[in-house]
């Protein structure tokens, strides 16, 4: 089957190139290799000029990147983080141990994030020159090269700027799969599929809606018409390569996390039943010791304060079930021993459309009658139901109350567009750098909704166009899949603004292929002769203009703005964290970050 495309096929007016999809040449490969040396210049400059270089977050973002710093620590040392247990996704805080960077200062692992920035936008430009238009792919690598969004991203050591690297090389493998499967080429696509799982456990969804749409596509060979239809006895081999590729990636991870779950459900110190008072019965002991070992040694002395409490003479099977049931209202039982890579959904489910919940991360959910935020433990059974049961939960607060529901779920949206709106350049331009941003618990810190609200329609109509023509252009379904899998997880979880970097560059595909697509239709108007004297010009304005808006995006990262941190509520708070470097500080509250204009 060949790959290139017949000079008998109907031209693609108003496109960049002769033709829409075909091989890739010296001269794609070379633009590829400026985009990545212009962008990752870009980034180093603005990663040179901020104050918290060497913390392993930044102040606009922090997320997660203390936890991965931490468990990078444990790592190299030697020593269980959280057990070992598979609760949070794995692949930032290895990365981190096995490049040497769990303490700080953390300016190389975060100069490493900026290259992983710069691969993103170059390989963006290659698989839209590829399969789309060679345009198309030069706009997308220049909204990602100017993204205040994706700059932010690139200095904070997080799973958004890894995951947006992998997500658009999976495009690009999966578009060049369903053209000719090999098992190369499915080695590859379950490798990438697999590291992507580890780095966000939600990517499981995406897997799911891209195999659908690769059986289907396979069979049509969407971006390629010329070729005939794979056989369906070879895409099922290949699809089995894939898998395979996929299952060798995650396995080590995978039983790892099997020991570590069947050690925390089976394994704990002696319990002093002998000691106690009043006394336990042979059959009371024998009902505790059914328990998990993580729920036994977590309860043994709320138990024991239970049945004193409620004068009991000896401590019986009864008066064990009766203090779960009276106390908690659940009985706790093993943890999954088995998961690809982390049991952690069913909690963010019930936490993220909790009827306290906001909209974003709150640990307001975990609030019991007993405590007010008390940290997460396992062996507390209000939490370990939220694990065990925590779809179940979450479903019941949803079809609860039909109105919250919706406006839980608008703002989710409105969060994530937030995130999708924000501007160019270090300074955050068309928004005002005389505004303050406000940075949600764990997310990217963004300025006021709807502060510039002209350049935030544009943006969202460049996209929603570009998703129209995407449902028009070969290939452009699998772009499609990866938004409506991401809104899916937004609705569904928690509405980060960060969601919208962790898939950066398909938004800039789709923003792209929308302005493409204007562009292709204001020349295919015009008279002949004028079209030509449009498409002149166009060749000799966009490289100026690419280069004027370049300037400007160094000059502002040279000189980025400062800020002040303060808590947006009374009760928020934020702890120093010397240990990170200079000024380090982290906050899991609501910040109002306020220009220094110094």
């Amino acid at each position: 089957m060949s790959e290139t495309v017949s000079s008998t096929r109907e031209p693609n007016r108003g496109a960049s190139t002769p033709r829409e999809q075909g091989r890739l040449g010296f001269r794609d490969v070379l633009v590829a290799s400026v985009i990545f040396f212009v962008v990752l210049a870009l980034r180093l400059a603005l990663l040179a000029n901020t104050p918290d270089a060497s913390w392993p977050h930044s102040m606009l973002y922090e997320g997660d990147a203390p936890v991965w710093a931490t468990w990078a620590q444990q790592i190299v040392a030697g020593e269980p983080f959280e057990e070992n247990l598979p609760f949070r996704t794995p692949g930032v805080a290895f990365l981190l141990a096995w490049i040497g960077a769990s303490t700080a200062p953390f300016t190389a692992a975060k100069a490493l994030w900026c290259a992983m920035s710069a691969a993103t936008a170059a390989a963006t430009y290659l698989v839209l020159a590829r399969f789309f238009t060679r345009r198309a792919g030069l706009i997308a690598a220049m909204l990602l090269a100017l993204s205040f969004a994706v700059g932010v991203a690139a200095t904070s050591l997080n799973n958004e700027t890894p995951y947006a690297l992998l997500l658009i090389l999976i495009v690009g493998a999966t578009l060049r799969w369903c053209e000719r499967a090999t098992i190369t080429m499915s080695a590859i696509l379950g490798g990438l599929h697999a590291l992507a799982l580890l780095l966000r456990a939600e990517h499981a969804l995406f897997v799911a809606f891209a195999a659908v749409g690769m059986l289907v596509a396979a069979r049509r060979s969407p971006t390629n018409p010329q070729s005939q239809p794979q056989a369906w006895s070879h895409i099922v081999r290949q699809s089995a390569w894939i898998i395979a590729a996929g299952v060798v990636v995650l396995l080590p991870w995978t039983l790892r996390s099997h020991a570590a779950v069947v050690r925390y459900n089976s394994e704990c110190a002696p319990i002093p039943y002998d000691s106690m008072w009043p006394e336990w019965r042979d059959d009371a002991i024998a009902e505790y010791e059914s328990l998990p070992a993580f729920v036994r040694t977590g309860n043994f002395a709320t138990l024991n304060t239970f049945v004193r409490r409620n004068q009991l003479q000896e401590v019986d099977a009864v008066a064990v079930k009766r203090y779960f049931d009276e106390t908690w209202g659940f009985t706790p039982s093993a943890l999954p021993a088995w998961s690809i890579v982390s049991f952690k959904g069913g909690l963010d489910f019930a936490l993220a459309n909790d009827p306290r919940s906001d909209g974003g991360f709150s640990r307001e959910p975990l609030t019991d009658r007993y405590d007010q935020n008390p940290p997460f433990s396992f062996a507390r059974p209000s939490h370990a139901q939220m694990v065990e049961q925590g779809y179940a939960i979450g479903w019941q607060h949803l079809t609860e109350d039909p109105a919250r529901t919706r406006t839980l779920i608008a703002e989710k949206l409105l969060r994530f567009t937030d995130g999708a709106t924000l501007g160019i350049f270090a300074s955050n331009w068309p928004y005002s750098a005389s505004d303050e941003l406000i940075r949600q618990p764990v997310d990217l810190a963004v300025p006021a909704r709807w502060s510039a609200p002209i350049w935030s329609s544009v943006v969202l109509c460049a996209i929603t166009l570009g998703t129209i023509v995407a449902g028009f252009r070969r290939g452009g379904w699998l772009p499609l899949l990866a938004l409506l899998y991401r809104i899916i997880i937004v609705a569904a979880f928690y509405g980060y603004a960060r969601h919208a970097a962790s898939i950066a560059p398909i938004l800039a595909a789709l923003a792209a292929l929308g302005i493409d697509a204007i562009l292709a239709g204001f020349l295919r108007i015009l008279p002949f002769g004028t079209a030509c004297i449009g498409r002149l010009a166009f060749a000799i304005l966009a490289p100026l203009v690419a280069v004027a808006l370049l300037v400007i995006a160094f000059g502002s990262a040279i000189h980025p703005p400062s800020w002040t941190a303060r808590t947006a509520t009374l009760d928020g708070r934020i702890e120093l964290t010397p240990e990170f470097g200079e000024g380090a500080f982290t906050s899991n509250d609501r910040l109002r970050l306020i220009p220094r204009g110094d």
